[in-house]
């Protein structure tokens, strides 16, 4: 999910899109795992795997930081936990696991980057200011919302419905 942001940062030149393309391209993803499977769990089993494969890459902190699997595991619990509480209003529901986990990766990364040392952290933590965790909320929120009409789309479709039968 990491990908296309690096690739557009190495386009452009400029560091902040990588982000915005990130927690936009998560949050789509995150959002139609949790309304797509309907089960408490489906996002920790995909945040956990994401974050297994992310282990030698430099996606979620740099490449070898064991600790991405916590923060995989934490993540999907918010996320599943977020779509538990909200899944009868299924548009709200979509739109705040985005708005709530995006910010909140961020801030574990930054939070075990600073508890194992990390190089670089001291920079991640200078970026990290009150209008980049808002901004993120806003595009994980957007991500999310775009994942929930992605799904509306493909609802009707077999292989959607026998997911969810």
């Amino acid at each position: 999910l990491a990908l296309p942001g690096g690739a557009i940062v190495a386009i452009t030149g400029l560091p902040g899109v990588g982000g915005i393309t990130t927690v936009f391209l998560g949050a789509i993803v995150l959002s139609f795992c949790c309304l797509l499977i309907r089960k408490f769990g489906a996002a920790i089993v995909m945040l956990s795997v994401f974050s297994i494969c992310a282990i030698p890459l430099p996606l979620l902190g740099t490449p070898g930081f064991l600790p991405k699997v916590l923060i995989g595991i934490s993540a999907g619990l918010i996320a599943d936990s977020v779509y538990t509480l909200l899944r009868r209003r299924e548009k709200i529901a979509a739109i705040a696991i985005g708005a709530v986990t995006m910010p909140i990766i961020g801030l574990e990364i930054l939070g075990l980057g600073l508890l194992f040392n990390l190089p670089g952290v001291e920079k991640f933590a200078k970026f990290l200011t009150v209008p980049v965790i808002v901004s993120t909320v806003i595009v994980g929120a957007l991500g999310s919302y775009v994942g929930y009409i992605i799904l509306n789309k493909l609802r009707n479709t077999a292989v959607v419905k026998r997911i969810q039968a």
